[in-house]
């Protein structure tokens, strides 16, 4: 009857300060939101950037060369996804002897981001929303992205793309407006 009690007081004391600490993130973020609304059509595009991260040079070689050569986003981008899988996750064992493995993903915010977008283009794809040459041309921009902040201090961004995790199209306004330098 003890345990019981006890267990109840815990879960009543974590359902307490968890949304306590969950709006005073918030509030935190909130302060550093931006909205995204569709400009007029005809009017020129400005883009504020609120990130800027450097680019590393990627060579072909490091991208690799095996590819299926149908993917729906081309290529180049099918070459960038599986370099994005390889620097943002790695398994390791759980206990010496299991053949069980756990996979670590590498601030998953992005790559998680990354893979709801890679999911939205190809269902726009498929259902005509979303012609394949811009679908192309901006998810690789997605991937320049994420292939760059893997190495940047990059948690304002990560917070930015948790907060707007649920939208896709704002998460990818949210990529571009990542400036990448070239190094």
């Amino acid at each position: 009857m003890k345990r019981i009690t006890c267990v109840f007081i815990l879960i009543v004391v974590c359902i307490v300060n968890v949304p306590a600490q969950l709006a005073a993130e918030t509030s935190v973020i909130q302060n550093r939101q931006i909205d995204f609304k569709p400009k007029a059509e005809g009017t020129a595009k400005s883009v504020d950037y609120q990130w800027e991260f450097s680019m590393p040079g990627i060579d072909n070689k490091l991208i690799g060369d095996v590819v299926s050569s149908n993917y729906r986003l081309g290529e180049k981008n099918a070459r960038l996804k599986d370099y994005v899988n390889d620097t943002y996750t790695s398994t390791e064992p759980i206990t010496p002897g299991n053949p069980m493995t756990r996979i670590i993903i590498r601030k998953p915010a992005i790559f998680n981001a990354v893979k709801a977008i890679e999911k939205y283009y190809l269902s726009g794809i498929r259902k005509n929303e979303v012609s394949q040459n811009d679908a192309i041309n901006d998810f690789s921009h997605v991937l320049h992205v994420a292939v760059a902040a893997a190495s940047e201090n990059s948690t304002s961004f990560e917070e930015a793309l948790q907060v707007k995790r649920k939208d896709v199209r704002q998460l990818i306004g949210l990529f571009n407006q990542v400036k990448l330098r070239q190094m």
